[in-house]
Order: structure tokens, then sequence, then C-alpha cells
């Protein structure tokens, strides 16, 4: 046997648990096994252990044979200082290090439930992958204040980038704040494959009168009509769509829209998405000019309202998927414009309205919100998007401020 199935059997626990002792004679039980480390230190970070009966949170490691441990150096590391558990196959022996810190040990061999146990490789790379450091440990610690204004930090930080993102379309565009704005809720609405492709066939609309005066009932039907979503016959389009018709035809020639997979934002099917593109283009309430003079007659819940309450063709622009567009796009392109036009307060004004929205629900702010992280606004919950993608993702775990902090402080 080798370690990484030695691994794969503590993480999945696959040995009687009933009655476990420990080398030291004390009674143990995990409560959770931890969190697996690929990076220095310990095999499994934050642990949750009983010992008699006394709950023990921190690392845990594992050998084939004790003295694995002076092997590898373990003892002058400074990374196995919270070491609570010390797991090995059989050939035990005393390690001075671990009796001095009263670290205990537990012997895998006798209580295994198949002693000739083969798995292959790849489940076990698989598995103890799923399981790897995410910040998951950190539901066996009590979040710090710190941790909320970290992430408000961090939510302000992603607000402004967003903005300098939106600057540098807004260059490509020649500062064209309209197309930059249907640009940028389409990729947001439709995702990044769907949304490339579709503003693609923007880009190739003629920019003609009749066209800019098209309403959303006239997209829709052209958009449904291009993608065979539609029942009505050719003679039923007008005939002065006819060059959009084709226009999008052949922007999309040899592309196709991609159905995006179950659970992801937002989960709609691509009619819909491309009524909800056809809307943007098309209903001048959803403009950004729009938005921009009722954000300066301070009448932005108006406009508000009335996005929440457009109903046309049973499309209904639900308030989350609306403040979702709000985070991402009106708002940073809103603090664009001030700060391009040398009105910096308005711009830095922008960051507080962040705390009037609910905190986003998705899959990476409520792992952390499970961690007990009470969130109250979409600030806290940017900047957990954001830590995600730039610490847990790309596994920068001696750089972020939980690791630093929580793990091995």
């Amino acid at each position: 046997m080798n370690e990484l199935t030695l691994h794969y059997i503590w993480l999945h626990q696959s040995f009687d648990t009933s009655a476990l002792i420990t080398v030291e004679g004390s009674s143990l039980k995990v409560i959770h096994p931890g969190t697996y480390n690929l990076l220095d230190g310990p095999d499994f970070l934050f642990a949750h252990i009983l010992l008699d009966g006394v709950s023990w949170y921190g690392h845990i490691e594992l050998h084939l044979k004790s003295k694995d441990w002076d092997y590898h150096g373990h003892s002058n590391h400074p990374l196995y200082a919270n070491l609570i558990l010390h797991v090995i196959l059989d050939h035990f022996s005393f390690i001075p290090y671990l009796v001095d810190k009263n670290i205990h040990t537990l012997i895998l061999s006798p209580i295994l439930l198949d002693k000739n146990l083969i798995i292959n490789p790849k489940q076990i790379e698989s598995s103890l992958n799923k399981s790897k450091l995410l910040c998951a440990p950190m539901n066996v610690l009590h979040p710090n204040p710190q941790g909320l204004e970290y992430f408000e930090e961090l939510g302000s930080q992603r607000f402004f980038n967003k903005s300098m993102i939106l600057h540098e379309t807004l260059k490509t565009e020649k500062y064209d704040w309209e197309k930059t704005c249907q640009y940028e809720c389409v990729k947001i609405l439709c995702g990044n494959e769907n949304g490339q492709i579709l503003i693609n066939v923007l880009s190739k609309i003629p920019d003609l009168p009749f066209v800019k005066h098209l309403d959303y009932r006239h997209y829709s039907q052209i958009f449904e009509f291009v993608l065979g979503n539609s029942v009505e016959s050719n003679n039923s389009v007008d005939t002065k769509s006819q060059i959009v018709i084709e226009a999008i035809n052949d922007a999309l020639s040899g592309q196709r829209l991609y159905l995006i997979k179950k659970g992801s934002f937002p989960s709609m099917s691509i009619a819909r998405k491309t009524k909800l593109v056809a809307l943007f283009l098309g209903y001048k309430n959803f403009s950004f000019s729009n938005f921009l003079n009722h954000w300066k007659n301070d009448e932005y819940q108006k406009w508000v309202q009335m996005a929440l309450n457009h109903y046309k063709d049973d499309l209904n622009l639900s308030k989350e998927k609306l403040h979702i567009l709000l985070i991402n796009v009106f708002f940073p392109l809103l603090h664009r414009y001030y700060a391009i036009y040398h009105n910096e307060n308005i711009a830095l004004s922008l960051f507080n309205i962040m705390r009037e929205f609910r905190p986003e629900k998705n899959r990476k702010v409520t792992s952390f919100a499970n961690l007990g992280y009470l969130f109250t606004n979409a600030l806290q919950s940017q900047g957990v998007i954001e830590h995600v993608n730039y610490f847990c993702q790309l596994q920068k775990c001696n750089s972020c401020f939980f690791y630093k902090k929580y793990f091995f402080s």
C-alpha cells in the first residue's frame, strides 16, 4: 500500500470507527477527517476529533510507518505545530517530538475493513482532489469579524476592477456607452461562450435608422425566427427585418449557441437568453442613458421598479437577475462615467450602494456562508467571489488571508 491509498482510506474512513483507541490509550472519535492538503504541511488540515470526549481541532499527518516522521523531517517544520493526530498503517515506534507535544497516534492496520484494498489510482486522485483545500475546513473555526472586513475590501477592489475593464471596452467601442452596456449585459446573461457569439451577432447588425428603432417585440421575433423557435412563417416576419435576419445568419455561420450546464447562472434556455438580448436591444428603458437620467434625477428606485414590472411576452426579469446586472454592469459603468467626467466623489460613493444589495446566492458565496460567515451585503459576497477566483481556484494558499491568519498562525 502507498501513502495515497492511505490518504484515501483516511478521507473515506474505510476502517472500523466504532471503538477507536490511540496508542496512548485514549478513546478517539473522528468528527471530521479534515481537508486534503496538496501544499506543504500536514496531509489533512483542520480535522475535528474527540479524544476522551474532548474536542480537538487541527491537522493530521499520515505515514505508512512511524519512522517516516523523522525521515521526512517534520519535527523541525513549523507547519506541523498545530498537529493533533499522527495516523500510521503499522510499524509503530515512539517519536520524541510527538511524545513531548502530547500528539496521539492511531494505528490503522488492525482495524482496516479491507486489508487487501486495491483502488484505481485515478479514482484515488479524483476523490482526494475533490476534498482538497478550498477553505472548507474553516467550518471548525469561529469566523473572525476581520474576515468580513477583508471581504468588503476585496469586494471594493473587484468593483473597481470591473470599472477599469469596462473602460477598456469603452475605448475599443469609441466610448459608445450604449453598445458597451448592451455587450456587458449579454455576457452576464448568456455566459462566455454564448455571450461572445451573440456579441459577434450584435456587431454585425447594420447601424441603420430603422434598425435603431426596432422595438423589443421586433427583435424578439427576429431572434426566434433565426434560431428556429418561431412557428410563424417567413411571410409573417416584417420585411424591414430581413436585412437584420441576414446579418444574424451571416454572423452565426459555422457557430452554434451552447446550452449552459444545469445549475450554472443564469439557468435559462437559449430562447429566454436571446429574448433578453432582444430586450436590451429594443427596449429603450434598459438603455444606459435612461438609467443614467434616472440616477441623476434621484429616481433610481423608479428605474428598478420599471425593470421589474416589465412583463412583455411573459418575460419577467427577476429581482435577483436584475441585481446581478446592476452589480456587474450598470453600477461599474456608472462609476466609470463619473470617474471619466471628473466627479470622483460620486464615483467613490458608488462603492457604498453595494452595501444596499443583499449578498448573491451562488456556490462560491454559499461555501463561505456555510463556514459561519453572516454576509449582509453584496460588497461582501463580491469579495468572496474575488477571493475564490484569485486564491482558491488558483491554489494561491500561501498568499491567502485565511491561510496565513487561521491555518498556520
